[in-house]
């Protein structure tokens, strides 16, 4: 059974993972990021409020974030975590461009001291 929703409550739903993400980062990691410190390449902070919620969509609040990676490794998963470092969204998919992934970057392969960047992310209530 397909359940369809309001946009008042799309945006609810929205806006309170945003509120639950708080000041986080996107954690960009090997295949072994499991929500701990084991193979995170990459955060990306957010700003506090980290989206904007409009619409059904939630899109990241003043684009574009840049840090500078802290390790070394292909790129394999991402996770939305709050500030306090709980995982809030899993299961994104990290690919090059044109592949359809979550989450978009120019080279898989992530070097020590590389910078990473995210420009603009939206992410859409089903």
């Amino acid at each position: 059974m397909a359940v369809n929703y309001s946009i008042a409550v799309k945006n609810a739903r929205l806006q309170t993972t945003s509120d639950l993400i708080g000041g986080g980062s996107l954690v960009i990691g090997t295949s072994d990021l499991a929500g701990g410190a084991t193979g995170i390449l990459a955060r990306v902070p957010f700003s506090d409020p980290p989206f904007v919620v409009s619409n059904g969509e939630m899109t990241v609040n003043n684009p574009p974030r840049t840090i500078i990676a802290s390790a070394t490794g292909i790129a394999a998963k991402v996770e939305i975590r709050s500030a306090a470092d709980t995982v809030i969204a899993n299961g994104l998919t990290i690919g090059l461009p044109d592949s359809g992934a979550d989450v978009i970057l120019n080279a898989l392969e992530v070097s020590s001291g590389q910078t990473v960047q995210i420009t603009i992310g939206t992410i859409t209530h089903g």
